[in-house]
């Protein structure tokens, strides 16, 4: 008895422990469900914000809106009282006009009576004053279109005021088109001064460089000027010297030169010029012949700018080195570059 007493309370301990964690799965799940709602809810609530926040800026506008719109009704209303002001003017000076009327009718009434004891005697009167009853009918003829072409006016301006109305709501609906047409324009004007600015920046570019060319063209004048004359300078010089060359005889040259000339930076050009004239024979052999030694060093030969007689010298030196058969295989024309380097800086090279 005791072992089944103990099972059946097994069994319900086991089945409380089941209907536990069943329960507590449950809450679980349950407070899951909970958190997964307050998330939906928290981003409902958000949106639901930034909607607000949307249409209060939009009911912002157009409160300002509605603030321009109420100033100008305001204005246009003022007008319309000073109007009412001056048709009421008009109608007190009709009314005054009427008074008097009244009144000459009473006097009229008392000349009548008058007349009516002096009838005798002031037919002429009579006469006159029937002209004068005539003028005063006209008169009030008069009056009476008047009042009628002033009634005429004030249904002129009621309909006046309803057709107000009905422009204030048109101007209302063009404001609003205007405003969107204004912000396009303000943005095309952006883009189109973006443009301008760069169009400005590529043309002043182009004027510098149109400068820097002319003068670059203008030095290069100069310099072909000096060329012209230096050119002219040398032409005399050989002139002289191929003079002289006729008398002297084949000294060295026999063989053509075995030594080189280093290049120095960029002087390849000048270089096989150099190479070229000293391979001219008669112009080495004048050179080399120590009869025309003191000529060259004196400087005997007639020239104008002092510059180009440095030159002379230094041309002798540079041919003698390159043909002294014990010298190295090449050397470099460092002294004669130097030279050329003073007479005229554009050749400065190196």
């Amino acid at each position: 008895m005791k072992m089944k007493r103990n099972i059946k309370l097994k069994t319900k301990n086991e089945l409380k422990i089941e209907d536990i964690s069943k329960t507590e799965k449950l809450l679980m799940d349950i407070k899951e469900a909970i958190n997964q709602a307050k998330k939906e809810d928290l981003k409902e609530i958000k949106e639901i914000k930034e909607e607000l926040m949307n249409t209060k800026k939009v009911i912002e506008d157009k409160e300002k809106e509605l603030m321009c719109k109420e100033l100008e009704i305001e204005k246009r209303e003022e007008e319309l009282k000073k109007r009412n002001k001056e048709i009421k003017k008009r109608e007190e000076e009709l009314n005054k006009k009427k008074e008097e009327i009244k009144k000459r009718e009473e006097e009229l009434k008392n000349w009548n009576e008058e007349i009516e004891k002096r009838e005798d005697k002031l037919m002429n009167i009579e006469l006159e004053i029937e002209k004068r009853e005539e003028e005063l009918k006209k008169k009030k003829e008069e009056i009476k279109k008047r009042e009628e072409e002033l009634n005429k006016k004030k249904e002129e301006i009621e309909k006046d005021e309803k057709e107000i109305k009905n422009r204030e709501n048109q101007i209302k609906i063009k404001e609003k088109e205007i405003n969107e047409k204004f912000e396009e324009l303000k943005n095309k004007e952006k883009e189109m001064n973006n443009e301008i600015n760069e169009i400005k920046k590529k043309y002043e570019d182009e004027i510098e460089k149109n400068k820097i060319i002319e003068n670059e063209k203008i030095e290069l004048e100069k310099n072909n000027e000096k060329l012209e004359k230096k050119i002219k300078l040398i032409q005399n010089q050989l002139s002289g010297v191929l003079s002289n060359i006729e008398d002297n005889n084949d000294i060295i040259y026999n063989s053509p030169t075995l030594i080189g000339l280093n290049n120095i930076g960029a002087t390849c050009f000048m270089n096989s010029t150099l190479q070229c004239l000293s391979q001219t024979k008669e112009l080495t052999n004048y050179f080399l012949n120590e009869k025309n030694k003191d000529r060259i060093i004196n400087n005997n030969i007639a020239l104008k700018n002092k510059n180009d007689l440095q030159l002379s010298p230094v041309y002798l030196e540079l041919i003698q080195k390159l043909w002294d058969k014990n010298g190295p295989k090449s050397f470099s024309p460092n002294i004669f570059m130097s030279t050329i380097n003073n007479m005229n800086p554009l050749f400065n090279i190196i």
